[in-house]
């Protein structure tokens, strides 16, 4: 099963983004950057085949729709690529949009045991955080190529994959995991390739793939609320590399910082679930 739902998604996905890396090398006046989304999208599709299989017909649980709302994310990732607005905040308008839709189709579910009211309040936290982490974590991308944020951000699904086992969901975290799996490759791109970026599509997916599997964990498992949003949150913690502190430092120095600030509160984070849940039997 791991080969099926964690290494071949990743091959996948680290074929097709060399692929277009190669094609932009050898066409530069024709660059498809926005094409990365697309396919890290498509290699946590075929992830999740795998591993639940794919619905026949309109998806009938919140974890079915992610497979649509990672490819929705990707396509609309073009925004990204193509559209030049007159702020940053055009643009975080937009995502806000989609993460709306996000939230409706994934947290409102639980009202049927929430209530309305309380659902619609906890839609409209996560889809703000949702995104702000986003504008958040793209524009740290666009200025920081290579392998460090696709390491972290691999890091990071993991973590998520670990908390969900703490909270009872073994399905949302294998999940978790072909999300790992995928960001993996975009690390290994990220080795070979100095100016690759996350920010060419792949933000857009894994933001709406960590908010699916979290939200699905917090909502309709035991995963606390505290850790699901500090899982969330993280992303933003990679911006500590801009403080004028950190930003004179060698550059392993500043990645070092980097990872001690992503680890901390996803210790703290899923250290809150095991205290609350106790570590799942093996």
């Amino acid at each position: 099963m791991v080969l099926l739902t964690g290494v071949v998604p990743a091959a996948v996905t680290f074929v097709g983004l060399l692929l277009v890396w190669r094609l932009n090398l050898a066409k530069p006046k024709l660059p498809i950057p926005w094409a990365n989304g697309i396919i890290v999208a498509v290699g946590y599709c075929l992830g999740h085949a795998f591993a639940q299989g794919l619905p026949s017909s309109l998806p009938a649980t919140t974890a079915e729709w992610l497979p649509l709302l990672a490819l929705a994310a990707a396509l609309l990732s073009i925004i990204d690529a193509k559209w030049q607005p007159p702020s940053l905040w055009v643009k975080g308008l937009w995502r806000l949009a989609f993460s709306l839709v996000v939230s409706w189709l994934l947290v409102f579910p639980a009202r049927s045991f929430l209530g309305v009211g309380k659902a619609l309040v906890w839609m409209v936290v996560v889809a703000v955080l949702m995104a702000l982490v986003w504008t958040v974590l793209h524009w740290q991308a666009e200025r920081q190529t290579g392998a460090m944020v696709p390491f972290a951000l691999t890091v990071l699904s993991f973590a998520a994959s670990a908390s969900l086992v703490i909270g009872h969901t073994a399905a949302i975290s294998q999940l978790a995991g072909v999300l790992a799996a995928v960001m993996g490759a975009t690390f290994v791109l990220g080795l070979l390739n100095p100016s690759f970026s996350v920010a060419s599509g792949i933000t857009a997916v894994f933001i709406t793939l960590l908010v699916g599997t979290v939200t699905d964990g917090m909502f309709f498992a035991d995963l606390p609320a505290f850790t699901g949003l500090v899982l969330i949150a993280a992303p933003i913690a990679l911006t500590v590399v801009n403080l004028p502190a950190i930003s004179p430092l060698p550059r392993w120095q500043q990645h070092a910082v980097q990872l001690f600030a992503l680890l901390l509160p996803l210790t703290v984070g899923i250290g809150w679930a095991a205290y609350q849940l106790g570590l799942p039997q093996l």
